[in-house]
């Protein structure tokens, strides 16, 4: 289990610090307690926690393109990321996660075309740089939490209502 969190805000430059990330961080430390990252913007924040347990040397997070124009996070597994894998064309000697599979995917199919194909229990948060788009989606049985705050301006995403309350209740 992992802590995903990601905000985006027109209206509150406070919220783009290391103190946000600190929080959600300390919030989510019993989801992750493997790794944590937070990749933080002017106007946007992804915040991720880990729990290790299929590919502990892969599957950082957050991930991006090469050219850091598209983010995503990730809560979950991805039973059939191997057969995607092949679809792709990853090389079967390359040791790789159902995140660095997942995030290929998107890039090349599409976000809505890769979640058609996905088995698994899941919660991904896509954000697209190019057309600051934000994409979300959760497995089809709803077995991962998204939950959502969003006001006139700001939009907010997170693994757990905890630190939505914590960051927007101040």
């Amino acid at each position: 289990m992992c802590g995903i969190f990601f905000v985006k805000s027109l209206a509150n430059k406070n919220l783009f610090a290391e103190s946000t990330a600190n929080i959600i961080f300390n919030i989510h430390k019993e989801r992750g307690p493997d790794e944590k990252k937070a990749v933080i913007k002017d106007n946007w924040m992804m915040v991720h926690t880990r729990l290790s347990i299929t590919s502990p040397k892969e599957g950082h997070q957050p991930i991006s393109n090469d050219l850091k124009t598209a983010y995503m996070i990730f809560n979950g597994e991805i039973y059939n990321y191997k057969s995607i894998a092949k679809k792709l064309n990853f090389k079967p000697n390359k040791d790789f996660s159902d995140t660095d599979v997942l995030f290929k995917s998107i890039e090349v199919y599409g976000f809505h075309k890769t979640i058609k194909m996905l088995r698994g229990m899941f919660a991904i948060i896509y954000y697209n740089l190019k057309n600051e788009k934000v994409f979300v989606a959760r497995d089809h049985f709803g077995q991962k939490p998204i939950w959502i705050y969003k006001n006139r301006d700001t939009i907010a995403l997170s693994s757990t209502i905890k630190s939505l309350v914590k960051v927007f209740n101040n």
